[in-house]
């Protein structure tokens, strides 16, 4: 979230609230409002929904699309455009002029809060812009390199979340102009970070559960005979595609195990469209 420029020469005492706020500080307002409601309710809903609501609704795809990935991107995609909306603002606010750390300024100006703000607020913005566009050339789910896609895009949106927080953060800290109470402010987005750490923490634990419960809940659907060099053996599979039997686990190239392996592993690079 880019700052007003030079923040530091607007600062009122608390007698000196202005009653009416000019048209550039009331852009100043929509930015930090665009911002906000960007970050802070769309795109975090949207790493929710891509974290932890996978398994969700599993055979509901309207289009073809799992219903994971229609609340991602429609939560994703209306939080590009508001943080979108809200760097016009400010840019139209500061006459197009850029207000973070640049080669002509000193070193105090390119220290300053409001320097620190427009820089982690740009990177920010910049890195969420991009998630769209390097999930359009993303490979096919059943690619042997598909991983790699995800862990970048997930490196990146969490990483660019981090930004705007830190970026949102100094605004609330530090820029008493545009609030009509920074206490008010700071105390709501320092109870929305608890918040959202509290629902991540949450969940995951609940996702672990899951995942422990379907571990130990082998039945005897997993038996199975296979011939193995010429003998009749009974294994059991479980969810990651292993096998229990000793003498085929020491055997980690026999076909059984690709067979297995590659199906389990095309179902989990399946949870991406």
């Amino acid at each position: 979230m880019n700052s007003c420029s030079d923040m530091s020469t607007l600062q009122p005492t608390a007698n000196q609230l202005p009653t009416v706020r000019s048209n550039e500080d009331q852009l100043r307002v929509a930015h930090g409002i665009c911002m906000s409601l960007g970050w802070m309710v769309f795109l975090s809903t949207g790493i929710l929904f891509a974290r932890f609501f996978r398994d969700h609704l599993p055979n509901t795809q309207p289009g073809g699309v799992k219903m994971w990935f229609w609340g991602h991107r429609i939560f994703q995609s209306i939080g590009v455009a508001l943080t979108i909306c809200g760097f016009v603002c400010i840019f139209v606010a500061n006459d197009w002029r850029w207000s973070g750390p640049r080669a002509g300024a000193t070193v105090e100006e390119n220290q300053a809060w409001n320097s620190i703000h427009s820089i982690l607020g740009l990177l920010a913005c910049v890195i969420a812009w991009a998630q769209p566009l390097n999930a359009v050339f993303r490979c096919h789910p059943g690619e042997r390199a598909r991983f790699i896609f995800d862990w970048i895009h997930r490196f990146f949106g969490f990483g660019s979340w981090l930004l705007a927080a830190a970026a949102i953060m100094i605004a609330c800290v530090h820029f008493d102009l545009m609030f009509s109470s920074r206490v008010s402010a700071l105390g709501l987005f320092i109870a929305f970070i608890a918040a959202f750490g509290l629902c991540l923490i949450v969940l995951q634990l609940l996702q672990c559960v899951g995942w422990i419960k379907q571990r130990r809940g082998a039945t005897g659907a997993d038996m199975e005979m296979v011939q193995i060099g010429g003998q009749t053996r009974v294994v059991n599979s479980n969810s990651n595609g292993a096998v229990s039997d000793p003498q085929t686990a020491s055997h980690p190239l026999h076909p059984i195990h690709r067979r297995r392996l590659g199906h389990v592993h095309r179902n989990l690079r399946a949870d991406w469209p």
